[in-house]
């Protein structure tokens, strides 16, 4: 049995649910999963305890439960950068002895497996959060070429979208410019409920955060596994 530990953003509604739904049928993984305080996102980090003892103090108590892998399971790295989650990642496994990644590590490992260097980001994100992805990928040579957003900031709202709205988000991101994927970048917003059907219509694969997630979790505790876009 693999155990993953996930620590998740306090007023994140999607992530559980989500992840409980894309291992029905991996009858030989389970997750548990703790909280951090996030209410707001922004580029200075107000709203939101992403700093490293937070995260270790989470991290900790997911230890007690014999887990895997442990996995922070938001995107802030994407724009706080990912040395700060590596920072975290280290400072983890430093104190628990357990593996750790996060969602913007597992979201830039799908990309580099894929051959993916082009990309289209959908976000629920203010546009300076946006800029700050932009160039936060492109340190890691991947250009986003195209974009789309919902300007909002309070992150319990992001999950409040429907899959209508979810699934235009992506379109509208990938409708300019020839990106090689599109990306779906929060976990608080479930693009894996219409990945499919956006990929057909697309012709390009999706990526979403909550999936990619899974599977780079899985892949670090040592659980094969295939696709990063929708299924885990």
């Amino acid at each position: 049995m693999i155990r993953i530990g996930m620590i998740v953003p306090s007023s994140n509604t999607a992530v559980e649910d989500a992840t409980t739904r894309l291992l029905d049928d991996h009858d030989n993984v389970t997750f548990v999963s703790t909280r951090i305080r996030v209410q707001s996102i922004s580029v200075d980090g107000n709203g939101a305890a992403f700093d490293v003892a937070s995260m270790v103090e989470s991290a900790r108590l997911l230890a007690d439960a014999k887990v895997d892998v442990i996995v922070w399971n938001g995107t802030a790295g994407s724009w706080l950068g990912t040395d700060h989650d590596q920072a975290i990642c280290a400072a983890i496994t430093d104190a628990t002895g357990i593996p750790a990644t996060t969602s913007t590590l597992a979201i830039l490992a799908a990309c580099r497996d894929s051959g993916i260097t082009t990309l289209a980001a959908a976000t629920p994100y203010t546009i300076d959060v946006v800029d700050r992805i932009i160039a936060e990928y492109a340190q890691h040579g991947i250009a986003v070429v195209s974009h789309a957003e919902w300007e909002l900031s309070d992150n319990f709202a992001f999950a409040a979208a429907s899959s209508d709205e979810i699934a235009s988000l992506l379109i509208d991101a990938a409708e300019e410019g020839d990106a090689q994927a599109v990306a779906l970048i929060c976990t608080n917003v479930d693009g894996s409920v219409v990945a499919h059907d956006v990929e057909q219509k697309l012709g390009r694969p999706v990526i979403d955060s909550i999936a990619a997630t899974l599977w780079w979790s899985l892949r670090i505790a040592g659980y094969t596994t295939e696709g990063a876009a929708a299924d885990a």
